[in-house]
């Protein structure tokens, strides 16, 4: 994991508890710092970890989340997450656009995916 890779807000693993677990680290602007040192690991992307963030499995077997007019697929294979940025198109003959992006293992890059295509934080539901 690179520093450049994060952004302030993401959950890292800092080395301490079960890193299993999100309840990790989330990084701040002196902690980013420090990643460079290679003190965090990135926290891998779950089936349970995609259910706290909200994504729901469809009849594919694939998780996605709903973005109102849009949403966001994550088709599993071989330990990736392959994401699919959808929507339904206003003039188009298809049923829906679909655009691939690289594939992802952590949940720091699944957050950078989702504030690049939202704006908005990806929100862990401490709950679940």
């Amino acid at each position: 994991m690179r520093a450049e890779e994060l952004r302030i807000g993401n959950l890292i693993y800092n080395g301490l508890g079960d890193p299993f677990k999100v309840n990790a680290t989330t990084i701040s602007e002196f902690s980013l710092g420090q990643a460079v040192l290679g003190e965090f690991k990135p926290i891998p992307l779950t089936v349970d970890r995609l259910k706290r963030f909200g994504f729901v499995k469809d009849d594919d077997g694939n998780y996605r989340i709903d973005l109102q007019t849009h949403y966001l697929e994550l088709v599993p294979s071989n330990g990736y997450w392959y994401p699919a940025y959808i929507q339904v198109p206003e003039m188009s003959y298809q049923d829906e656009q679909r655009v691939g992006t690289n594939r992802i293992e952590f949940v720091h890059q699944l957050q950078n995916l989702y504030f690049a295509l939202t704006g908005e934080e990806l929100k862990l539901n401490q709950e679940s």
